[in-house]
C-alpha cells in the first residue's frame, strides 16, 4: 500500500512560513500539533495540508500537490480524481504521464 502524506504550512502572525511532511500514522499519533507547538513566532496556524502524489521527481524528491515543477504547477483535480500538471500554456496533463519532472519549489515559498 501506497503511504499517505500530508505536507503541513503553517504561518505566523509575522509570516512567516514553516513546512513540514507527516505520514498518516505520524497525524493519528498527534506530531502536527507537537511540530506547531516548537515553531518559533506568536499565532501559527495550519495554512495548506498538501498532499503527497505518489511520485517522485527525477531527483528523488518527493512530489506535492502546489509543488511548482520545470514544466508547470502539481494540481489536484476533484472533477478527474488525480494529479496534474498545470502547463504555463494553460493546459493540463496527467502527472501519472509524466516521468522526467524536476521540482524547483511550490506556491508557499515560490510563488
Amino acid at each position: 500500500m501506497q503511504e499517505i502524506k500530508i505536507r503541513y504550512v503553517v504561518e505566523n502572525i509575522q509570516h512567516n512560513i514553516s513546512m513540514c511532511e507527516f505520514t498518516l500514522e505520524d497525524i493519528e499519533l498527534g506530531a502536527v500539533q507537537d511540530w506547531i507547538k516548537t515553531l518559533p513566532g506568536n499565532g501559527n496556524k495550519i495554512i495548506f495540508k498538501d498532499l503527497f502524489t505518489g511520485k517522485q521527481d527525477k531527483n528523488g524528491k518527493d512530489i506535492y500537490a502546489n509543488d511548482i515543477s520545470d514544466k508547470g504547477l502539481i494540481i489536484w483535480s476533484a472533477e478527474y480524481l488525480g494529479f496534474f500538471v498545470k502547463l504555463r500554456n494553460g493546459e493540463s496533463i496527467p502527472l501519472y504521464d509524466e516521468n522526467n519532472l524536476e521540482i524547483i519549489g511550490n506556491i508557499h515559498q515560490n510563488p
